[in-house]
């Protein structure tokens, strides 16, 4: 199976660790961030790509896939950009599966015959059972799945706001983790 993710944060790296672990070939990933694209390739991903050049994108996906397109892509960011971009990375046949919250006033403009025809399932995260998560979760657990790297700054609780500050700019940081005494 052959995978696409879009968004290289802390959710879409887990994702590609994921994908790994469970077989896939070849797994790719657009994510605006340079750091976050050097972590998505540190942890396993593939090629990874700026998503503002959406002819470099195609491009990656044709040479990993022979111009077929992906089986599954995966949506970890919440822009409506980030559906459309995973949505033309998908075979015939494929599937997008939605896991980044959509922004509450975003809109999905694509064409539902192009849809129909190809055949592109699309499935939210929402749609996650309970005994899915318990795999993941004993993945993890087991050591299948590594969750390393996946924080890339800890503050101690005395400089929360630093913490905040730096969470605020996204593409500075994977994960930030406020820690309390002893931690």
């Amino acid at each position: 199976q052959t995978v696409f993710l879009v968004g290289l944060g802390p959710v879409g790296l887990l994702y590609g660790r994921l994908a790994r672990a469970l077989g896939a070939r070849w797994v790719g990933g657009a994510e605006i961030s340079a750091r976050r694209r050097a972590a998505a390739e540190a942890g396993g991903v593939d090629a990874t790509v700026d998503p503002r050049d959406p002819v470099e994108v195609r491009r990656r996906v044709d040479s990993a896939t022979g111009g077929e397109g992906v089986d599954l892509a995966i949506v970890a960011a919440s822009p409506a950009a980030a559906v459309r971009l995973a949505l033309g990375q998908v075979r015939r046949g494929g599937t997008v599966n939605l896991f980044g919250v959509p922004e509450p006033e975003s809109r999905l403009e694509e064409p539902l015959q192009s849809l129909y025809l190809r055949g592109i399932r699309i499935i939210p995260a929402y749609a996650t059972t309970d005994p899915e998560i318990r795999a993941v979760q004993e993945m993890v657990v087991s050591g299948r799945v590594s969750l390393d790297g996946l924080v890339s700054d800890r503050f101690p609780l005395a400089e929360i706001a630093a913490a905040f500050g730096r969470a605020a700019r996204p593409s500075e940081s994977l994960r930030v983790v406020v820690t309390g005494p002893g931690y």
